[in-house]
Formats: structure tokens, C-alpha cells, sequence
């Protein structure tokens, strides 16, 4: 239960990395870094493992793809792409895979500053199951506060460890005042 726990606390969005635009990459990096340092032990990334997921962003509506690219003994690379309305985004973290800390994060080539890990705060996790166009998967519901940004989110996460990558199944939040969804719409495993 515990690491379910962390696992969910990784991947909700909190506050964005850059104050002057909603940055769901830049974001996104501060989550999956966490997973790699709670989950690690229960996940073995492979490269090419990918989940991709339709995006809703105040009603417009998108794609959204996570995969790892790189896997070394010290340095994790997951890539993720953003497409809303003909409008893209590319983030490239880079994790150490033993700690979980974030040695970089790019977003459409530029350093960005990660957010800050300590600002997301579990309030509940019930176990339950979810239906998205991926399938119906046994997992978590979990709700998360933002203290930055005094903004409340909700994750459903594959208990399983079949979703490779990150586990998100479904995700809902709003960032700066705007409503994100997310929903699991298929996932390959890497080689």
C-alpha cells in the first residue's frame, strides 16, 4: 500500500515549473522522478516501454506520450510529448534511476527549473478499479493537494505493474485555473 502511495504521489500534477505558461512536461518531470525512486525496486524500464494517453486541456483536446528513450546504470531518459491542438510540447528528463533525482529536465530545448518535490500532500487512496479506453485495471484512487498552489488533483493507478513507465491510468486536475484530463489509451512494453 505503501509504495502504491508513492507511486501515485509521483505522478499527479502539481505546480507548474514555469510561472508564465501551463508547462504539463515540466510538471510531469517532478513525477516521474519520484517513481523512479519509490518504485525502482517493482519497475524494471525497458527502453521503449511507452503509454500513450488522450489529453483534454480546457476542453481542447490532445495527446499525450511518455517513453523511455535511454537506460543506464546512473541515468534514466524519459521523453514526453504533448500535442493539443496542433500545438507540441517535448520534455526530456533525465533521472537517476538509483535515487530518483531529476539531473535534468529540457522542454522544447530549453533547461527548465523542476518543481519543488516536497509540495504535493496524499489527503486519500482508496483502492477501486478504473475503465479507460486502455481497459479496466485493479488500482488506486488517489487525491492529492498541491500546497503551492492550494489546488486538489485526483490520480487512478495501475496496481498491477502493468502500465510500464508511469502506471497513470486516469488523471484530473486544473492548472492555472484550467481543468487537464488524462486517460490511458494504450501502453507497449519495451524490449
Amino acid at each position: 500500500m505503501i509504495r502504491t502511495t508513492l507511486l501515485v504521489a509521483a505522478m499527479v500534477v502539481s505546480a507548474a515549473a514555469s510561472a508564465t505558461q501551463v508547462s504539463l512536461s515540466s510538471v510531469m518531470a517532478l513525477k516521474i522522478s519520484k517513481i523512479v525512486r519509490h518504485a525502482s525496486p517493482m519497475i524494471q524500464f525497458k527502453v521503449g516501454d511507452t503509454d500513450n494517453y488522450s489529453l483534454s486541456l480546457a476542453g481542447m483536446q490532445g495527446t499525450m506520450v511518455m517513453k523511455v528513450t535511454d537506460v543506464q546504470p546512473a541515468a534514466l531518459t524519459i521523453e514526453q510529448d504533448i500535442n493539443i491542438m496542433s500545438q507540441t510540447q517535448t520534455a526530456v528528463t533525465v533521472i537517476n534511476p538509483n535515487t530518483g533525482d531529476i539531473i535534468s529536465i529540457t522542454v522544447n530545448g530549453q533547461k527548465q527549473t523542476p518543481p519543488d518535490p516536497s509540495d504535493d500532500e496524499i489527503t486519500s487512496e482508496t483502492p477501486t478499479s478504473v475503465t479507460v479506453p486502455a481497459g479496466t485495471f485493479n488500482c488506486e484512487d488517489v487525491k492529492i493537494h498541491t500546497k503551492s498552489s492550494n489546488t486538489d488533483s485526483e490520480q487512478w493507478v495501475d496496481v498491477g505493474g502493468t502500465v510500464p513507465v508511469a502506471g497513470m491510468l486516469k488523471m484530473t486536475t486544473t492548472q492555472q485555473g484550467m481543468p487537464i484530463e488524462a486517460d490511458l489509451t494504450s501502453y507497449t512494453k519495451g524490449n
